[in-house]
């Protein structure tokens, strides 16, 4: 389920400026219990100048990027820190016998 907001207008120097954010929420049920995963973000602000133009300017959603790239790199350190684990126990049975 997705639905929008906004911030009442601020006014900036002769700018009017209104945020618009996106809210999605996912409903899970456990028997009897409903709980909601709710995610918002930042979506677009909207800028109304004072000769009366209107610009939309889009908010890029930086965190599904940073969370991406630490995933990766825990994972690999993971990989790499069972490989040299593994070598090592080989080196330890080797050298035992």
């Amino acid at each position: 389920m997705r639905s929008g907001s906004s911030t009442a207008p601020i006014v900036v120097g002769e700018r009017i400026v209104t945020l618009r954010s996106r809210t999605t929420s996912v409903p899970f049920q456990f028997g009897e219990v409903t709980a909601v995963v709710a995610r918002a973000r930042p979506h677009h602000v909207e800028v109304l100048e004072p000769d009366g133009r209107h610009l939309t300017i889009r908010v890029r959603d930086v965190t599904f990027g940073a969370r991406l790239a630490v995933t990766i790199a825990s994972a690999t350190a993971v990989i790499a820190a069972r490989v040299c684990r593994r070598a090592a126990a080989k080196q330890r049975a080797r050298s035992n016998v």
